[in-house]
């Protein structure tokens, strides 16, 4: 599909009042009726569009109470020795993240990102420093809550190789900082390395 970046296969699906489908790199708004897809896959998507602001206090501009869920997370922004950021690349989708570990409430978060970080990566971490805190909302997958991530970010480098990575589907890629805030998928991760970097939170 044609976007700012020439042609994109990489795609974000966000419900908004516009179409849902943006190009995940360059967030131009694409056109529904383009996308190489089924109909029956267009219905759906439209019939997902639909629920958009059901779960929305319009009065007060914020989610209903009900309908928003939790979800507790901490990231790591890895750096290697030439200044790079480690970001995970989902095999199948060809989309970068940021590395993640999902935080339960009674664990330590340090210890959760070290862990976790190991067996996505297979590399140990060090020199952790916090940088901020991010949240995003995402639609549950059976639309009937909105999950909100509220992630504290490290810092953190590189250390030693310990082990393969469980993860079959992550492949960990090493690309420059203003290059990963172009490609992560999800944007409180590309704001908190904005804020590592000292950045202006948003171009626009």
């Amino acid at each position: 599909m044609e976007c700012n970046c020439g042609t994109t296969t990489n795609l974000l699906m966000a419900a908004d009042f516009a179409d849902p489908v943006w190009c995940a790199v360059c967030k131009v708004n694409l056109d529904l009726d383009e996308m190489p897809v089924s109909d029956a896959l267009k219905r759906e998507i439209e019939d997902w569009v639909k629920d958009y602001g059901r779960w929305i206090d319009w009065d007060n501009d914020v989610p209903k109470s009900e309908a928003v869920k939790v979800r507790q997370a901490v990231y790591g922004i890895m750096q290697n020795k030439s200044n790079k950021i480690g970001v995970i690349k989902l095999k199948p989708i060809n989309c970068s993240y940021s590395l993640a570990a999902e935080w339960r409430r009674g664990r330590n978060k340090l210890s959760c990102l070290e862990r976790e970080m190991m067996e996505e990566t297979g590399y140990s971490i060090s020199n952790l420093v916090y940088v901020c805190k991010g949240a995003q909302y995402f639609q549950s997958r059976d639309r009937r809550a909105y999950i909100q991530n509220v992630a504290d970010f490290y810092s953190c480098f590189v250390g030693a190789s310990i082990r393969d990575s469980i993860e079959a589907d992550h492949e960990l890629i090493w690309i420059s900082p203003e290059e990963a805030v172009d490609r992560l998928f999800h944007e409180h991760q590309a704001w908190a390395i904005r804020c590592h970097l000292g950045l202006p939170a948003s171009e626009e």
